[in-house]
């Protein structure tokens, strides 16, 4: 999913690309209500709402330049669409699996499981040189990043062990 986010930011325009991905917030919440079956209130509802709404604006200072009628037709819509659904459909996958099982197991199950598609993808691209070359320049960078995301998906899988999913992406938005 992470590659498909960096693809779309590479061809396409963040003010395109970006309300695209803040997509994965509700269809978060769709999926966890009817795949789920999870029910919340009037108040989670508007909480969730005003969530979302937040980081819809927050992704443009100014809306007339938008162009909201061209927005699925600009380069890097397309995959960002997809990486919002496929976010969704893991974040979902993610609390369900938690309410089950020990959240650090799935956390390091989506890891392994990520690394089993991405090193094929690297290898038959040939890019292993680089991506060494690119580990190498920007080590801590890396590292900074690697701690954050694994402890925010920690930190999710124990939320959604305790309550809804619909709630516990909302929060965590």
């Amino acid at each position: 999913n992470g590659l498909t986010i960096f693809w779309a930011f590479k061809v396409g325009k963040m003010s395109a690309v970006e309300p695209v991905l803040g997509l994965e917030l509700p269809l978060t919440v769709l999926l966890s209500i009817f795949a789920l079956n999870e029910s919340i209130n009037f108040v989670q509802a508007i909480t969730i709402a005003v969530v979302f709404l937040g980081a819809a604006l927050t992704s443009a200072k100014e809306f007339h330049h938008l162009h909201f009628h061209k927005r699925f037709v600009e380069k890097g819509v397309m995959m960002a669409l997809g990486a919002a659904i496929f976010g969704a459909f893991m974040s979902v996958t993610i609390g369900l699996s938690s309410k089950q099982l020990d959240p650090l197991l799935v956390v390091w199950f989506l890891f392994i499981s990520s690394a089993f598609f991405v090193l094929p993808y690297i290898w038959l691209f040939g890019s292993f040189k680089k991506l060494h070359k690119r580990v190498n320049l920007y080590t801590p960078i890396i590292i900074g990043a690697v701690i954050a995301d694994t402890s925010a998906w920690i930190f999710y899988a124990f939320s959604t062990h305790g309550m809804e999913v619909a709630l516990a992406v909302s929060i965590s938005e």
